[in-house]
């Protein structure tokens, strides 16, 4: 008997990531316990604090709780790594936002999350006003203590070693986690930027506290993050804080997001909307908040741009997305005697540069990443000499670039266009 040959054609296309994805690395985690003095009374505040990171697993003893491996050895040789603090709320846990602090390690950063006695989940007095307003004194010096706490760590064990670069730190948290975000990035300048989901300046339990002034101060690249239903950080007072803010700032607002989405449960009786069907389901809306999240982080701390063209996508149904990056892209008005127009913007394959010139300076086009580096040149004519026919260039970008904003640049003057490349 004869039989037909089946042949299996594979195809394998390359799949661009998305910073929903998770990424490259393999993720471990470690608990270790720390003390500090009280900044408030003679008492001791005894800290866990938990640490994520790349990892490079042996063992493989993984806990689903910390959607890690538990105490693996550290991804060691390729880069020193940028670590994210995260401050949980009030009435909260260091484990209360596992879907972020897990992820962030998987695209190559080190998350440090720090407990706040006073303030944990469980404590019959959490949400009291007194009891708030102690560990409001007391939070600052938490993320302090164990920022250097966590580098002398990671500069005398021998497997952390050469992992930690301190001079790329990024701070975040939730609620009243948001508000020592606020505070740490005013009140320091060792954080290069902060992500801030669902935090007011004032408390909604009575506590006397205020942090719009730390607002006001400032001046680092900042992310705040809200929900249509979220009483912890209504529109209104988003709106408020967004316009306080100097750039760069962006802004997500989710929809039919509440304010305990920004962590893995809800808990009925901190807030009454948990569970109502109107609500975003929690799967989706930590798709959302990652998708603004990842790219943020990675451009303002990692230093890499893959993802930057999320940072200035307007287009998410599920979200109201507004930003001020400082570079809009008709914030420099070009001189009279030059017109410079890109279209399409944004784009995903090329862009034709118009030029309509009338004077006798010698044209070059300059084109430069977010970096401020040189990504393409062209001579378009020598002095006297006409720009190329109807005045248009087009550029196709090279196949090494990543998605994310580029500068156009006539030599000469000092303005530019900026264009958005979806690759």
């Amino acid at each position: 008997m004869k039989y037909p040959l089946i042949i299996l054609i594979i195809v394998s296309a390359a799949v661009a990531q998305m910073p929903t994805d998770i990424g490259p690395y393999e993720v471990g985690c470690r608990m270790r316990t720390i003390e500090r003095a009280s900044d408030t009374d003679t008492t001791t505040r005894i800290m866990d604090i938990y640490i994520w990171y790349p990892a490079d697993p042996i063992i493989g003893y993984w806990v689903d709780a910390l959607q890690a491996y538990l105490n693996e050895r550290p991804m060691q040789g390729d880069t020193a790594r940028p670590v994210v603090f995260f401050s949980h709320g009030g009435c909260g846990h260091p484990l209360a936002s596992v879907y972020y602090t897990s992820f962030l390690p998987s695209w190559g950063f080190i998350v440090v999350s720090t407990m706040h006695p006073g303030s944990m989940y469980g404590e019959p007095d959490c949400l009291d006003s007194a009891s708030l307003h102690d560990t409001w004194l007391n939070r600052p010096g938490d993320i302090e203590f164990t920022r250097r706490w966590f580098i002398d760590l990671a500069s005398d064990s021998a497997n952390l070693f050469g992992v930690l670069d301190t001079s790329r730190m990024g701070m975040s948290g939730h609620s009243f986690g948001a508000r020592t975000t606020y505070a740490m990035l005013n009140r320091t300048d060792y954080f290069l930027c902060g992500l801030a989901f669902s935090g007011n300046y004032i408390d909604r339990f009575g506590a006397p506290m205020n942090c719009m002034e730390d607002i006001r101060g400032i001046h680092q690249p900042i992310m705040i993050q809200n929900g249509t239903y979220d009483w912890g950080l209504p529109p209104d007072y988003a709106q408020e804080i967004y316009d306080t803010l100097e750039s760069p700032k962006y802004w997500a607002e989710i929809h039919r997001v509440g304010h305990f989405q920004w962590g893995d449960t809800c808990d009925p009786a901190l807030d009454p909307q948990c569970g109502v069907d109107s609500m975003l389901d929690y799967a989706t809306a930590h798709y959302e908040i990652l998708k603004y999240s990842v790219p943020f982080l990675m451009h303002y701390v990692m230093g890499d741009n893959r993802f930057d063209s999320y940072l200035v996508d307007t287009s998410d149904t599920f979200v109201t997305y507004t930003y001020d990056d400082g570079m809009s892209i008709d914030e420099t008005e070009l001189p009279r005697y030059i017109n410079i127009e890109v279209y399409p913007n944004p784009f995903n394959s090329a862009v034709m540069i118009s030029i309509g010139a009338i004077h006798e300076l010698p044209l070059q086009i300059e084109i430069f990443d977010i970096n401020g580096r040189i990504v393409y040149e062209m001579s378009v004519g020598a002095r006297g000499a006409s720009p190329p026919p109807n005045g248009n260039v087009v550029w196709s970008p090279n196949k090494s670039l990543g998605s994310g904003v580029y500068l156009v640049r006539l030599n000469g003057i000092n303005s530019a266009k900026k264009i958005i490349y979806l690759k």
